[in-house]
């Protein structure tokens, strides 16, 4: 299949929208020929405390698919499909006792379009099971040339109520964000240079006029440098010890991340 595909993620750190993470998807058909059928969704096999215990639903109002474990003080996560496509919600008995497939041997090709097509609204039985489920945007056509915008949002509540509540409060951010496609195509990635780097890494394209946030990060994931700047687009490494590292960039409405090498 002859596609691009490009994602933006989005964070934010104040409530009520602390408790869900925005991720949207272009997808553009390369092709000279209309693609007819497609599914766009995400997998999520949460492990919520006992993952043995653990059971799946789905909200079909807020086009919602959730996990949760029969443990008296259980978390919440789930999947919402965020744009106007038709929903898909199939949950999974990972072990196939009370779905259509087993996963614990792998998810095949046929299994994973079967997840991604096919409705299949709880697993987890009455006592609960190690679950999975797959939330997918249903049957869409992209002509050649074109492009279709997925959107999901990825959260967690302390209650189906608090997880209902985000839900709603992602689908407003999301709306209010007016994340289009003609935001995705004029956004511009990030690069650095120069890499190998000794003393100085300089970034290009960063917006003008926004609050800019860097850090630096080892293999590990160990912080090791952070700052936060208004304007500059240079950042001073002379401190690190020789290696590979990682500089995370966020903006106020984007983030990357760019691997260097450090001389």
């Amino acid at each position: 299949m002859q596609v691009s595909i490009k994602q933006l993620s989005y964070a934010y750190p104040t409530s009520p929208n602390d408790h869900f993470v925005i991720v949207v998807y272009e997808i553009e058909n390369q092709s000279g020929a209309t693609l007819n059928n497609v599914y766009a969704g995400i997998f999520a096999d949460w492990d919520i405390l006992q993952p043995s215990v653990n059971k799946a639903g789905t909200d079909l109002s807020r086009k919602l698919g959730f996990v949760y474990a029969l443990d008296t003080d259980s978390l919440y996560a789930g999947i919402k499909l965020l744009t106007t496509d038709n929903l898909v919600a199939h949950a999974i008995d990972v072990n196939g006792s009370g779905s259509s497939m087993n996963i614990n041997d792998g998810f095949s090709t046929l299994e994973k379009h079967t997840a991604l097509s096919t409705n299949n609204l709880l697993a987890g039985g009455f006592n609960g099971d190690d679950v999975a489920h797959v939330i997918s945007a249903n049957n869409f056509s992209i002509a050649p040339g074109g492009k279709h915008v997925v959107a999901f949002a990825l959260l967690a509540g302390d209650s189906l109520l608090h997880l209902q509540q985000n839900a709603d409060a992602a689908q407003t951010q999301f709306n209010n964000d007016a994340l289009t496609v003609n935001e995705l195509n004029n956004t511009a990635d990030f690069a650095i240079y120069p890499n190998p780097a000794k003393e100085q890494l300089t970034i290009v394209g960063l917006p003008a006029n926004e609050k800019n946030t860097f850090f630096i990060t080892d293999i590990s994931g160990k912080i090791l440098i952070e700052r936060t700047d208004n304007f500059t687009n240079r950042i001073a490494i002379k401190s690190l010890p020789a290696g590979i590292y990682f500089l995370n960039i966020i903006t106020e409405k984007r983030q990357q991340v760019l691997k260097f090498v450090k001389n």
